[in-house]
């Protein structure tokens, strides 16, 4: 039960900082780096290209981190109510949840780079 705790407070950590990412993402406020965002050639030289791109992200990222979070408490409620075993895979399937949408916000992201990278192309 203790383990699961452990567990359910390192996803809810996890999902804060999925929520905080989104937030950042949505608001333009994510700062530029070479962890957290889509980055790409556009993206790194651009500081317009870093914020619509990865405000694309933001929807993905927030769904994300709601699985995350939702995972964790269930997890703590499972743990509490009924068995370890649940619990752990309640808190898997949360995690997965949350990886699964923060690779899958990658794709509005790649469409507005590619959107973006035609109409700052210059023409011949």
């Amino acid at each position: 039960m203790v383990e699961i705790g452990f567990g359910a407070l390192g996803v809810a950590v996890f999902a804060v900082l999925l929520a905080w990412w989104s937030r950042a993402a949505q608001k333009g406020r994510l700062p530029r780096n070479w962890i957290l965002g889509y980055r790409s050639r556009l993206t790194m030289r651009d500081t317009r290209a870093w914020r619509e791109v990865n405000a694309a992200t933001s929807l993905p990222l927030a769904i994300a981190a709601t699985g995350a979070a939702v995972g964790a408490v269930v997890a703590v409620i499972i743990a509490v109510t009924g068995s370890a075993v649940s619990a752990a895979g309640a808190l898997g399937l949360g995690l997965v949840w949350a990886l699964a949408w923060v690779l899958g916000g990658f794709v509005p992201a790649h469409r507005v780079a590619r959107r973006l990278a035609r109409t700052t192309r210059p023409r011949p």
